[in-house]
């Protein structure tokens, strides 16, 4: 390793020169030499396994460099990065050979490397193998400041990739500009977390070679996330670079809190920052430590910059990009050209003597977006768009060409996309206009949001994040149509994938007609946050939840006079069926009691799927499930007495198991019986499924969601194991207690707000639960998890005493009932099924995560 102590300048005997721009650096080959010269010892780079100091580096590279002789001058080398400090080495050989480096990045696929080698024309080599090249020997050019030193491919918008020319001259400015905004020095060592690839990772690796630090090169994507934390403590680094999206997952990672506290700066860069996400940082980080957010653009390098020490307020919402990078000048101006004031949003337009030399071999889309000015600066125009506000901050308001007309009003996704990280259950989102088609057969754009949900115990749905828009937004700016997803799909440089986002269907909708059919799609337009609904449309793939199945049902009960139940949603889901039903006035329940729900009904008589709902909750809460797995599965949900129509509750779980048993076998009589429980519904399934075997019924499977062990089984437990147990939870105060004691009284007769039902029929479970003591089940099981499951694996051997597997998955203990959390428990469970049923038409997709 190399030493940390910089030597000084022999010819001076001062310290080492700083970068500094404009200055008497000639290109990048000039300024490491001197470096190589005045700090030999000193530490360049490091990767897992390997590490160079300033001579090793130079002599390295310059061996290397001069191996490439026999490629005709001119000609671009391509390289297949590897994230080591031989392949970073590997690149600077390039720039000193005098050709311009083409960087490919290992995760990208094979016909995008091919359309990027066609387009530089680029003589492709790997690290070994220029590294086994013999060295000629021959002197290397000078270089000069404007000489192409990288060809930074980025996608184009006709889909082909264009490649930028950034020259000596580009990368020693942005190099300085980093120095000076960060006050960057020789004793700084710089994680180099981003692909090689990526701009911004060579942003990382040429700023701490110009300015004399150091590089320590580790790819979480290639080496996985867990090694990280503990790489960078042992490198003793001093500044991280990473995406926002990297940001979030080195949050989530063990270790992060000591890792982060002795940074000197965390710096993100390539996509726009929520404040939220700069917060959670700073909870982490220590009292000297500054957060910087980088922007910038693949034509220009850096755009701007924010710097936040610890004592600085993190503005709301999106953050700005905010001031001017050093060497750059920047003005917002309107389709004449002329600078806007502040508030007013147009095109950004930067100038520098700095920015990059254009398109590689496009001289006409270089004209296009390039203006070279009389005094030897470029403008560059790239169509952002921006405002200044009255601080002095650029804030960027997306694309120019990414506005779009929703119902007369133009409306821009990125603004949309800020609102959506406004709301607490939204953890990612993307917002895309789409083509949609409307009632007439006319197409029009449409707003579609693909968003991550945060994973707590709340169960987001789009019905959920469109009220939570609604308290943000005008109605014409809420999305029609929002996808919930596990995660965004990314591209190799970490950036949305925008064309990999999964498609959303274009149905179309036809209008309602029936005065009943308005009536009701006003009041669904209405309980849903919807622009419009039409009359073929699904209450369920419109993304409702339990709050907005209650909300419906009460306001069409009170303006028609007709009670609308669970049972007769799942029978008629969409607004025609069910104003047919309203127009009867008579419900579809068939023969069963309050308690049941019938989820999903087929011609196939078994084996039935009985579905228990968690205390407080409805059967419904399991329809996502339902609906998803095989269309010849019948599934019966079940809830509490009392819960949905008037009822007397039952106060023991015995209790409920016989009144659930006595339901089931009369719509299933024979078996096989695959039992599945959410929650304290997975205790009352494991009862239901011994109480089965003891009367000789056939139950082949028991799947629990997330059931978390009671006391007299986890006490135990924790002592065998020695493992502490949790602090007991403070009482609620008297008046509270005594409110439950009275509601609970009054449950079952008494018509409550959705909020307090779920709450008292809750109660009334936990209290069912600390009264009964659970019955061991030899049967075969399957138990998922939810992230903050309490419990650990090996204590559920006490009570399942046959086969079983637990399987931990994403998601909170209510959301994991919902797209995109239930993937894994429908394509496991829809593969027990095929089993018993055969192969059978497969499963469904989760058509319930669109809306």
């Amino acid at each position: 390793m190399g030493a940390d102590l910089r030597l000084t300048d022999p010819a001076t005997g001062s310290g080492v020169k700083a970068l500094d721009v404009p200055g008497e650096w000639t290109s990048i080959g000039h300024r490491l030499r001197y470096l190589a010269r005045v700090a030999p010892d000193a530490l360049a780079l490091a990767s897992p396994g390997a590490a160079y100091t300033y001579a090793e580096l130079l002599g390295t590279a310059e061996g290397w460099a001069s191996a490439l002789h026999a490629v005709p001058a001119g000609t671009p080398i391509a390289l297949d990065v590897e994230p080591t400090a031989d392949c970073a080495t590997a690149v600077v050989a390039v720039v000193l050979s005098g050709r311009a480096a083409v960087l490919l990045d290992p995760m990208l696929p094979d016909s995008r490397a091919e359309r990027i080698l066609a387009a530089s024309g680029a003589h492709r080599l790997k690290t070994a193998a220029l590294a086994a090249l013999p060295a000629a020997g021959a002197p290397l050019p000078a270089g000069g400041l404007d000489d192409p030193a990288v060809l930074l491919f980025t996608s184009g918008s006709t889909g082909r990739p264009k490649g930028v020319v950034h020259s000596h001259r580009s990368w020693l400015g942005q190099a300085y500009a980093y120095r000076v905004a960060m006050d960057l020095d020789t004793a700084d060592r710089h994680a180099l977390v981003l692909p090689l690839s990526f701009g911004g990772g060579l942003d990382v690796l040429f700023t701490a070679l110009l300015t004399g630090a150091s590089a320590h090169v580790y790819d979480p994507r290639m080496l996985g996330l867990a090694g990280l934390p503990g790489w960078l403590r042992e490198q003793r680094v001093s500044a991280v670079y990473a995406t926002p999206a990297l940001l979030r997952s080195i949050l989530d990672a063990p270790g992060a809190a000591d890792l982060l506290a002795g940074l000197r700066h965390f710096t993100t860069c390539g996509e726009a920052i929520h404040a939220s996400l700069v917060e959670r940082l700073r909870e982490r980080m220590g009292p000297d430590s500054t957060y910087v957010g980088w922007s910038g653009a693949s034509e220009i390098g850096t755009l701007a910059y924010l710097a936040l020490p610890a004592s600085a307020p993190v503005p709301p919402g999106i953050l700005p990009v905010g001031r001017p990078a050093p060497l750059r000048d920047i003005e917002v101006v309107g389709e004449d050209g002329h600078p806007l004031p502040p508030g007013a949003t147009g095109e950004v337009a930067v100038t520098s003597r700095y920015l990059s030399s254009g398109y590689h071999a496009d001289p006409e889309a270089t004209a296009r977006r390039f203006r070279r000015n009389a005094d030897g600066t470029t403008t560059y125009r790239g169509g952002d768009l921006g405002r200044w506000d009255g601080d002095g901050l650029l804030h960027l308001a997306g694309r120019a060409d990414a506005a779009v007309k929703i119902g007369g009003y133009l409306v821009e996704p990125a603004e949309v996309e800020a609102a959506l990280l406004d709301c607490p259950d939204v953890r990612d989102a993307v917002v895309t206009a789409v083509p949609a088609t409307d009632e007439t057969g006319a197409t029009r754009a449409g707003l579609v949001a693909h968003v991550v949900p945060v994973t707590n115990e709340r169960a987001t749905t789009p019905a959920s994040v469109r009220r939570a828009l609604r308290e943000r937004l005008p109605s014409w700016m809420v999305p029609a149509r929002i996808v919930l997803l596990t995660e965004l799909p990314r591209n190799e440089r970490g950036k949305v994938d925008r064309p990999a986002l999964p498609p959303v269907p274009d149905r179309r909708p036809v209008p309602p007609g029936t005065p009943t059919e308005k009536l009701l799609a006003e009041i669904w337009r209405g309980v849903l946050g919807l622009a419009e609904v039409p009359a073929n449309a699904d209450f369920w793939a419109l993304g409702a939840d339990s709050l907005a199945v209650e909300r419906m049902m009460v306001a069409t009960r009170r303006a028609t006079g007709t009670t609308v139940g669970s049972a007769d949603l799942t029978a008629a889901p969409t607004v025609a069926e069910l104003a047919r039903l309203v127009d009867r006035g008579a419900t579809r329940r068939g023969d069963l009691p309050p308690t049941a729900v019938t989820l999903r009904a087929c011609g196939n008589p078994a084996p039935a799927v009985a579905a228990y709902a968690g205390g407080g909750a409805a059967a419904l809460s399991l329809l996502p499930l339902a609906t998803a797995l095989r269309a010849d599965v019948p599934v019966i949900g079940f809830q509490a007495s009392g819960f949905e129509a008037r009822g007397r509750l039952d106060w023991s779980l015995a209790g409920v198991v016989r009144r659930h048993l006595r339901t089931l076998r009369r719509v299933a009589p024979h078996g096989p019986y695959v039992l599945v429980g959410h929650s304290f519904g997975g205790m009352l399934a494991l009862e239901t499924a011994a109480a089965l075997t003891a009367a000789g019924a056939d139950v082949p499977l028991v799947v629990l969601l997330d059931t978390i062990l009671p006391g007299d089984v986890t006490g135990p437990a924790r002592r065998e194991s020695g493992t502490p147990a949790p602090p007991a939870p403070a009482p609620p105060p008297l008046r509270q207690r005594l409110l439950m004691h009275a509601r609970l009284a009054g449950a079952g007769i008494r018509r409550y707000p959705a909020e307090v039902r779920e709450a008292v029929f809750w109660e009334q479970s936990l209290r069912m639960v600390n009264r009964h003591r659970l019955t061991t089940w030899n049967g075969r099981t399957l138990l998922f998890t939810a992230e903050d499951n309490p419990d650990q694996p090996a204590w559920w051997d006490r009570v399942l005493t046959g086969p079983h597997e637990v399987i931990s998955i994403a998601g909170g203990h209510s959301s994991i009932l919902r797209p995109p959390f239930l993937q894994p428990i429908v394509d496991r469970l829809s593969a027990e099924l095929s089993t018993l049923h055969g192969p059978g038409i497969g499963p469904e997709s989760i058509a319930r995560g669109v809306a």
